[in-house]
């Protein structure tokens, strides 16, 4: 997974790509000046593209998944028509609140984890499409399986998730702003925000225990960790196991 290939894009921003049997992506006509430069951060940082091969991969759904770029509402998940909308404007307000989070001159970083917030969201709302319910628990439900997504496809899952949980909890945490707000009508607060490292912790423990807050007694954190996401690794799929490719590559990672 990498953020930025420099592709030349909008010139193929637009209809739908049958990218699979199982998912197709849809690229709305831009209809405003600020759409192609967001449609062109969303094409270049490779998120789209990663989050399609994820899905082409994964599963095998009754419905194919169809994921609407540029679409004029959401983020959400429309059950109807088994389809993640991601509007345009959704980069442009994470962009803006983004840059209430870093200094001054670091349009760049910011621009950087709106994309982590971007991706963040995404994969929720896979969680969500696969959590196949409505309940108090379901959005911890959705943070547990895209949490297992990220870990179990991506060789650097970890790392990546580490940002984008952090991007998406600083919004949520330190920002004031509408429920409008993903991040805040979905709120990862700390609580929430420190199961989810556990779990990466467990799974990748080389790569993110430098990354974690240094506590006393590492080694009961690690042994408490790796059972927690071995806890989750079985749940996951005993959850998801009837729409799971047969060939699929997010089972037997270790």
């Amino acid at each position: 997974m990498s953020r930025f290939t420099l592709l030349s894009i909008v010139c193929f921003c637009l209809g739908t790509l049958p990218a699979s049997a199982d998912v197709s992506l849809r690229w709305q006509d831009i209809t405003d000046n600020a759409q192609p430069e967001l449609a062109a951060y969303l094409a270049d940082s490779n998120i789209i593209s990663d989050f399609v091969e994820l899905v082409d991969k994964g599963f095998t759904f009754d419905e194919p998944l169809l994921l609407v770029i540029g679409a004029d509402s959401g983020p959400e998940f429309d059950v109807e028509k088994h389809a993640i909308k991601l509007p345009y404007s959704y980069l442009e307000r994470a962009i803006r609140t983004q840059n209430e989070l870093v200094d001054d001159g670091e349009e760049a970083l910011a621009l950087h984890r709106a994309l982590d917030v971007v991706e963040y969201t995404l994969y929720h709302l896979l969680g969500h499409a696969l959590v196949h319910e409505d309940s108090e628990d379901t959005d911890a439900t959705a943070e547990a399986i895209s949490t297992w997504l990220m870990l179990s496809y991506w060789p650097n899952g970890s790392e990546q998730w580490f940002e984008d949980t952090l991007a998406f909890s600083d919004a949520s945490m330190k920002l004031d702003g509408p429920l409008s707000d993903y991040w805040h009508s979905h709120a990862l607060y700390r609580i929430r925000r420190d199961t989810l490292r556990c779990w990466m912790l467990g799974k990748d423990p080389d790569r993110i225990e430098t990354l974690m807050p240094a506590i006393v007694d590492t080694a009961e954190q690690l042994t408490r960790c790796e059972s927690s996401w071995q806890k989750l690794d079985r749940q996951v799929v005993e959850l998801i196991g009837s729409v799971l490719a047969p060939d699929t590559p997010l089972v037997g990672k270790k």
